[in-house]
């Protein structure tokens, strides 16, 4: 290959490159005037929910997170969401592997950082992982939002 080769090919490689950014970052979730927001705030070491309780239904989770996200924690998973017992509540400040809990991961990407759930009465869990944790630890920190009916 030629040198003018080469540029032809790194000049579509980039343009490739950007095209795909821009198409995987169409997908930013806007947030509806007057919809219900929780500012999930974390530092490598703390995470705290704000406001702490709202009510049932859609809400507006907008992160602040570390590269390596935070977890929020239910009973079930992300399309059969129930709240969490204060028996679950106490495991999971024990365990955060502990059975019958779901963890979804949640972090910042290209694609923003604003996550709509529907969450039904009840508590729910945010979580910091510790990163250097093995299986059967604590979580590093941990936030309750508390979901009004």
């Amino acid at each position: 290959m030629d040198v003018a080769e080469d540029r032809s090919i790194m000049r579509i490689a980039r343009i490739s490159l950007l095209i795909v950014m821009l198409i995987g970052c169409t997908t930013k979730t806007a947030i509806p005037p007057g919809a219900q927001t929780v500012n999930v705030v974390a530092t490598d070491s703390a995470v705290r929910v704000d406001p702490t309780t709202v009510h049932a239904g859609d809400v507006y989770l907008v992160l602040d997170v570390p590269q390596r996200g935070v977890e929020l924690v239910s009973r079930g998973g992300s399309n059969a969401r129930e709240s969490l017992s204060a028996d679950d509540l106490g495991r999971l400040a024990q365990n955060v592997d502990s059975e019958g809990l779901a963890l979804e991961s949640l972090s910042v990407s290209c694609c923003g950082n604003v996550f709509r759930v529907s969450l039904p009465a009840g508590r729910y869990a945010f979580i910091l992982l510790d990163a250097t944790a093995g299986v059967g630890r604590p979580p590093e920190s941990m936030a309750i939002l508390e979901v009004a009916s």
